[in-house]
């Protein structure tokens, strides 16, 4: 086995010592490169040392959907540099020019994943930043409150909280009429836990009054988008709720018990009889 005190520079040809600072900042293949894409980010500062280009792509002052993008070019640089050295080193060419193609294609790659939601990305280096610099992003608003359920059917709203997530937890139900008129409703502390665990229980609280009530047909309403994700199968179920998930499943089968999702908005009752459990001490239930 051979060792040297020191390795010259594969890439250039001015027989310069391989340093960390000199391989991906001073070395003029690597130079180049860090220059095409800072230039069209608008980023401007002296590249002396390696740490020194990093803080500059991360520290520099740009609009909220650029930042991500702005963050990962450091890394898809140095992967590139390192990657011809290696390929250089054991015989095989690789040109600047293929180095900037495959760093601009990880970036159009990255930003189509970043934001699914922009329609005909360009693939080219300086027009994605240009696009998310003048990007506009559509806000829309609408008034969220709680509805009336449909003609013979009850409506619950059900909440979870957990004050430290995980800390110590509270739920609370109300059932309400076509009339919003309220039947019942109950607030009571669990043990420690977190949110998803907290609606997951409150949910298997309304649902088993509301059954052994005769409280049908149900329209169970919750402002958990991971627990109506997971009741309708899309998302996997989360071994912490497993359980409880599986015995609502089971009570729902045969009978006509519908969950839907709604903002907090629109569960403000539920929310405030949860919270309000909370901070009462000394009391585990509330009934009404």
């Amino acid at each position: 086995m051979r060792v040297t005190d020191s390795v010259k520079c594969c890439i250039c040809n001015t027989n310069a010592e391989e340093t960390c600072d000199h391989l991906f900042i001073h070395c003029p293949t690597a130079y180049s490169v860090w220059k095409i894409f800072a230039e069209a980010a608008g980023i401007q500062g002296p590249m002396v040392q390696f740490r020194q280009v990093i803080n500059l792509w991360w520290e520099v002052d740009c609009g909220g959907k650029r930042k991500p993008l702005i963050h990962v070019v450091p890394i898809f640089t140095i992967w590139q540099i390192w990657k011809r050295r290696n390929i250089v080193r054991n015989g095989v060419t690789m040109s600047t020019h293929t180095m900037f193609m495959e760093i601009n294609n990880y970036l159009y790659l990255f930003t189509k994943i970043r934001y699914p939601w922009l329609r005909n990305l360009p693939n080219t280096w300086p027009s994605i930043v240009k696009i998310l610099e003048e990007y506009t992003p559509l806000v829309c608003s609408r008034v969220v409150y709680w509805e009336h359920p449909p003609m013979g059917r009850f409506k619950c709203n059900t909440d979870g909280t957990s004050k430290g997530n995980p800390g110590p937890g509270s739920t609370a139900f109300c059932v309400r009429d076509e009339g919003g008129n309220l039947i019942f409703a109950e607030a009571r502390n669990v043990e420690i836990c977190t949110v998803v665990v907290a609606e997951v229980k409150a949910l298997r609280a309304e649902l088993k009054y509301c059954l052994e009530n005769g409280l049908l047909p149900l329209i169970m309403e919750t402002d958990s988008l991971i627990v109506k994700k997971v009741l309708d199968g899309v998302w996997e179920v989360p071994w912490s709720i497993s359980v409880d998930i599986q015995c609502i499943e089971r009570w729902m089968v045969n009978v006509e018990v519908e969950v839907v999702h709604t903002f907090r908005e629109g569960n403000s009752l539920a929310d405030f009889l949860a919270n309000h459990v909370a901070h009462f001490a000394g009391t585990d239930v509330n009934q009404f």
